[in-house]
């Protein structure tokens, strides 16, 4: 089994990750996205890789995926640009073939400590009001 690994900067929901570990394992049966964890994705369940902006301003792309467990926001870029990482799923074979998620994505982590934050906010303010 071909694999090719490429470094770079990492972005999955609100955690970002450069250098070192993070960056993505490509091969034909699975695209591996390590950030602060690892996210696998299965060629069906990737739906398609988005340019992240204008050509002469990124350097990446956003990874659009129908895993309802993954937050929606899946970004990987590398100092090699768009054209290594696409030569990479060229390469080893990898094809983005699934279908667009229509479902409700649940919360992430850190997007939990935002809600709970909004709503001690919230309920603190209230109560310096009703005083």
């Amino acid at each position: 089994m071909t694999e090719i690994t490429l470094s770079g900067h990492t972005r999955v929901g609100f955690s970002s990750r450069r250098g070192g570990k993070a960056g993505i394992t490509v091969s034909k049966e699975k695209l591996v996205v390590r950030c602060l964890g690892t996210y696998e994705f299965r060629p069906d369940q990737v739906v398609a890789f988005a340019p992240d902006g204008p050509a002469w301003m990124s350097r990446g792309f956003h990874i659009r995926h129908n895993r309802a467990d993954t937050p929606g926001r899946v970004h990987f870029s590398c100092s090699g640009g768009r054209d290594e990482i696409v030569a990479a799923l060229t390469q080893v074979g990898f094809v983005a073939c699934g279908q667009p998620f229509t479902g409700l994505r649940r919360p992430g982590p850190m997007q939990l400590v935002f809600i709970a934050m909004a709503i001690a906010s919230a309920v603190m303010l209230l109560r310096g009001h009703l005083s």
